[in-house]
C-alpha cells in the first residue's frame, strides 16, 4: 500500500496506524465494535479503552471523521466525505 505511508507520517503510534489500516481495508465506515473486532482478528488483541482514545485523537486531528448522520455510520476517512 502506498497510501499506508502517507498516513504513517501523521499517526502517533502503531495502534493508530492499525486503526487506519482496518478502516481503509474495509472500504466503508465502521462503528467502534467493528473496528475492535477487526483489530482483534488482525492483531490478536485490542484494548477497548485504548482504541476509543486513539479514535478520538484521530478524529481531533482530522485523520478520521465520525458521522452518525450517514449510512453506514461510524468512523471513516476524510476523503469519503
Amino acid at each position: 500500500h502506498t497510501t499506508r505511508f502517507i498516513y504513517r507520517a501523521k499517526v502517533n503510534s502503531n495502534a493508530e496506524q492499525n486503526i487506519m489500516d482496518v478502516i481503509r481495508t474495509a472500504g466503508r465506515r465502521l462503528v467502534t465494535k467493528e473496528i475492535l473486532a477487526a483489530l482483534r482478528e488482525a492483531h490478536g488483541a485490542a484494548s477497548e479503552g485504548t482504541t476509543k482514545t486513539n479514535l478520538a485523537s484521530l478524529v481531533r486531528r482530522n485523520l478520521l471523521t465520525n458521522r452518525q448522520d450517514v449510512t453506514p455510520k461510524g468512523y471513516g476517512l476524510p476523503e469519503w466525505e
